[in-house]
């Protein structure tokens, strides 16, 4: 996609969003709670069954990020992001649809910002990996017991950044002493590989986008420079 600026001359949020593959749309942060961290993030994915048998529905990863700049009393601006990715299982095209709904309160000094959006990237790759092996220790352990058909773990991952603290946490969301298909693990363990080889960098790819060209100090959070009004339906 070639970006074309809005009539002010300028790209817009969507524009560089969108030229990256994603579909945008704004979302309301009036119910959202006071942001405690600089950021917090939680990627989770693998709780419906069959996540991608032929014939069934793309898995879908979801991602929800909070992000706290400077002024964070002023204004909160919210919005969900889209895009399917591909992949192969067992010869068959699969379609993994990461769906992000991203906060943001205040404006983000664009340093700063990339600063930051390097090391969280950088960890929660790490934790993916983390999530990775946990998989493939389930998959060894229930190797000689009676697999449930069509059942798999969620899995789950978090992270926090307050200051120059960095911290998370992974984990396979399940019953205890529970047993799984051996497909479905496998499912996952490429779910795991395509978030932290091709999801995750593309999605910081947009990001760092949108921060270096919409000013060149600040991200800010005025709805007016943000969207240019035509915004696809998700």
């Amino acid at each position: 996609m070639t970006l074309s600026p809005s009539i002010s001359g300028t790209y817009t949020f969507s524009d560089i969003v969108q030229s990256h593959g994603y579909r945008l749309t704004p979302a309301s942060a009036a119910k959202l709670p006071s942001f405690t961290e600089d950021l917090f993030l939680v990627l989770q994915f693998g709780g419906n069954a069959n996540v991608m048998a032929e014939g069934a529905s793309p898995i879908a990863v979801d991602c929800t990020v909070r992000v706290r700049g400077s002024y964070a009393e002023t204004k909160t601006c919210r919005w969900m992001m889209r895009k399917s990715f591909f992949t192969r299982f067992n010869q068959r095209k699969a379609e993994l649809t990461f769906l992000l709904d991203a906060a943001v309160a205040g404006d983000l000094a664009q340093e700063h910002f990339q600063q930051r959006l390097t090391e969280t990237v950088n960890h929660v790759q790490s934790l993916v990996a983390d999530a990775r092996s946990s998989l493939l220790s389930v998959l060894a352990k229930d190797k000689n017991r009676v697999r449930q058909v069509g059942v798999g773990p969620a899995v789950h991952i978090e992270t926090i950044v307050i200051g120059d603290l960095i911290a998370g946490r992974c984990g396979l969301l399940k019953s205890s002493g529970s047993s799984f298909d051996r497909d479905e693990l496998l499912r996952r363990i490429q779910v795991c590989d395509a978030l932290e080889h091709d999801i995750i960098p593309d999605v910081a790819s947009a990001l760092r986008a949108c921060a270096s060209v919409i000013e060149p100090s600040f991200m800010p959070i005025r709805e007016d420079a943000m969207f240019d009004g035509s915004l696809p339906d998700l």
